[in-house]
């Protein structure tokens, strides 16, 4: 044992929306496997929106803008999230952006092999 990933080339997260909550926009260019473990809400992937609620799984492309939205008040809504983030940062590609709340965007992440025109539009 190594303390290290099970999987060098892929990461498993869990990812929770309080009651209500909505996350702002990002962009990335990993590509995502969403599967909705507790609560209701939707999500708006490039430009579409997808309802979802318990064992409902959806894939978010990489390049697309996305946000989650928990449509319940009084419940938290719980994702586990498969991505293959770790192969791009390994490589030097991985590139991340967000839109701040008056919807300018920013950059969250860059690695070392990207430029700017690392995803059509940044």
């Amino acid at each position: 044992m190594t303390g290290g990933p099970v999987y060098k080339t892929m990461t498993f997260l869990m990812q929770m929306l309080r009651p209500g909550e909505s996350l702002l926009p990002v962009r990335q260019n990993a590509n995502l496997i969403c599967t909705v473990f507790a609560g209701r809400g939707h999500s708006i992937v490039g430009g579409k929106r997808f309802d979802w609620e318990p064992l409902d799984t959806f894939c978010i492309p990489g390049g697309e803008w996305f946000e989650h939205h928990n449509d319940l008040p009084g419940a938290d809504a719980i994702f586990i999230v498969s991505s293959d983030e770790p192969t791009l940062r390994a490589l030097g590609f991985a590139l991340k952006h967000g839109r701040s709340r008056n919807g300018d965007v920013v950059l969250l992440e860059r690695s070392t092999h990207v430029s700017d025109g690392g995803i059509p539009g940044a």
